[in-house]
């Protein structure tokens, strides 16, 4: 396995570094376009500033009104819960002043209606999972103080490239807003999006502080981690390192190349001070086909490792385990038109530990990743995942997702962290954008059911959230 880790990072720096394209959205005109900004922020085109006062004049709003209606069904007697939220997000950012700009942003939301989430499931004595994280995961009587201070940060724009400092969100392949239910996951500190060529990107980043999705305060990182369930450690006690982790911070580097439009990689590396390192490699390769169809080529390889004592020196407070040295591998082959596109996907954990990386600050992104289809917490897991999207136009998206996790037993907590089940994983997507006089409004639905591969019977415990249950997600929209 040693020259096999050696030979796969070698085929992927040979490719050149840069930037993945495996989305059917990025293969749009817009999303080209997206990509010759550089990534950089739009901003409209203003008067020469002269004064403070204009730099609040020439400013602007832009945000966005959403109602989320989610429901799921559980297997037979474990509870059902549902809830409707509504709220939205108002970002105001000044004009530009010799390259500064300063931007804030905050949320408001309300639980229009739900189940009463101080409830606890009967049979598994737990909350709420899917539901509950539209509101305050960390106070489930919360019905109404949800408000937050989002983001709030200056900025330094030089050529290409933009140095930001405060509160913020990023998109990495592990840490990313991930804006899918009524808060995205944000962070605190020092971002760098360097643009030095049309071909390469550089991102640099140093970050202390976290507000974690479904939360309203903002803690600082090594508090952050743990917010959400905390599973059980190798031996099957149950984990207590929240509180109990020493961190200073994460720092995250990346480096993006596209060689060419048809082969592009990518390299990150995220640094938990005194917890543990990860580091990310992706390439994507695409060729021609004959009706302007492609052939498409990816893979991706993740390596972990620990740092100090990984987190903190009793093990049944600790993180990352000592000395854990694990990989994950992902590949995909799949076909693209320029409305559709279908990708067989693979991924691998190995058996040298559990693949950990704070939920808390974002969702891994593998070729296998869909919705409310996390593989954190797991080693010695295998997944394989047919994705089918369809955009007949710049109206319409529907996507399908249809695959297979073939997970260690749920009591193999040396492997399964949370004990997570075996089973076979539907997805339904569905987008509308209208236009014209309803331009700015969108509808979409999210239909997700899995199916354990053994019988549960006899102990429903293991399948609350986790299989045999329907899983309805209805989201309206309304972005100015």
């Amino acid at each position: 396995m040693k020259y096999f880790h050696s030979f796969f990072i070698a085929l992927i720096l040979f490719t050149g570094l840069g930037v993945s394209n495996n989305s059917f959205a990025q293969h749009s005109k817009k999303a080209k376009q997206d990509t010759l900004r550089k990534n950089t922020h739009h901003h409209q085109k203003t008067p020469k500033i002269t004064s403070l006062r204009e730099i609040f004049k020439y400013g602007h709003f832009h945000g966005h009104f959403r109602n989320y209606f989610m429901a799921t069904v559980n297997y037979e007697d474990l509870t059902d819960f549902y809830a409707n939220g509504i709220g939205g997000l108002i970002e105001y950012e000044t004009a530009e002043f010799y390259g500064f700009q300063f931007a804030l942003s905050g949320l408001v939301i309300f639980n229009l209606f739900s189940s009463d989430f101080t409830e606890l499931d009967e049979i598994t004595n737990k909350h709420s999972r899917y539901e509950l994280e539209l509101f305050d995961v960390e106070d489930p009587n919360n019905r109404s103080e949800l408000d937050r201070f989002d983001e709030l940060y200056i900025q330094y724009r030089f050529k290409n490239s933009r140095i930001r400092f405060g509160k913020q969100g990023i998109k990495t392949p592990l840490m990313n807003k991930q804006d899918t239910r009524m808060k995205p996951y944000v962070l605190e500190g020092i971002w760098t999006d360097l643009n030095p060529s049309n071909h390469l990107k550089i991102n640099a980043g140093w970050f202390y502080k976290a507000s974690v999705r479904a939360t309203t305060e903002w803690t600082s990182l090594e508090e952050s981690i743990g917010i959400y369930e905390q599973g059980f450690n190798p031996d099957g006690s149950p984990s207590h390192y929240k509180h109990h982790l020493k961190t200073k911070g994460v720092g995250v580097f990346g480096l993006t190349y596209s060689q060419s439009t048809r082969l592009k990689s990518q390299i990150w590396n995220y640094w938990i001070e005194n917890i543990s390192t990860s580091t990310f490699l992706q390439a994507d390769f695409s060729f021609p086909l004959k009706h302007d169809h492609e052939f498409l080529l990816g893979a991706q390889l993740l390596r972990q490792q620990t740092l100090q004592d990984g987190g903190n020196s009793h093990l049944e407070q600790t993180y990352f385990q000592p000395n854990q040295e694990n990989y994950v591998y992902s590949f995909q082959v799949g076909w693209r038109s320029k409305i559709s596109e279908l990708t067989l996907n693979y991924q691998k954990a190995d058996q040298n530990g559990r693949f950990t990386f704070p939920r808390e600050w974002g969702r891994e992104h593998f070729y296998t990743t869909v919705s409310r289809g996390r593989i954190e917490g797991m080693g010695n897991v295998q997944t394989v995942m047919a994705i089918w999207k369809y955009k007949p136009s710049q109206k319409t998206f529907f996507q399908l997702d249809l695959g297979h996790v073939f997970a260690p037993k749920h009591t193999d907590y040396e492997f399964n962290k949370y004990g997570n089940v075996e089973n076979t994983h539907l997805n339904i997507h569905a987008r509308y954008h209208f236009d014209k006089k309803w331009d700015g409004l969108q509808f979409g639905f999210l239909y997700t059911h899995k199916r354990a591969t053994d019988n549960f019977d006899d102990n429903l415990a293991p399948l609350y959230y986790n299989a045999n249950y329907h899983h309805f997600n209805f989201v309206t929209n309304i972005k100015f």
